[in-house]
């Protein structure tokens, strides 16, 4: 009687471990989604108004933010040096030390932040 006894808490004790639960890794397909190289020019007027480009294309195409948060698609034009974005009357061209910008057809004078 004894015998069945420790048989029986020792089924007891092996079926309650059975339940506990373990963190397990799961391997799946997914794969994480990594954003491209985005490319950030900023540009501040002498009244401290703060302008931005952004481009993932290495500047072929870019989105330029003016002081406002007025938004413009620019694109990429022939240019001596430095990079020149285009969309109308709006143009920025800059270098690795100036900026020149036109908006709406007015020029801003701005320097690199």
């Amino acid at each position: 009687m004894l015998k069945q006894t420790i048989l029986a808490l020792g089924a007891a004790a092996l079926l309650a471990g059975c339940g506990a639960t373990t963190n397990k890794t799961v391997k799946t397909d997914e794969r994480a989604v990594v954003a491209n190289d985005v490319l950030v020019n900023t540009f501040v007027d002498k009244d401290g108004g703060v302008y931005t480009v952004n481009s993932t294309d290495a500047y072929n195409t870019a989105k330029f933010t003016d002081a406002n948060g007025k938004i413009f698609n620019l694109k990429r034009e022939p240019s001596a040096n430095g990079i020149r974005l285009v969309d109308g009357d709006t143009e920025v061209f800059f270098t690795h030390k100036d900026v020149f910008m036109t908006v709406d057809g007015k020029q801003i004078p701005a320097t690199i932040k």
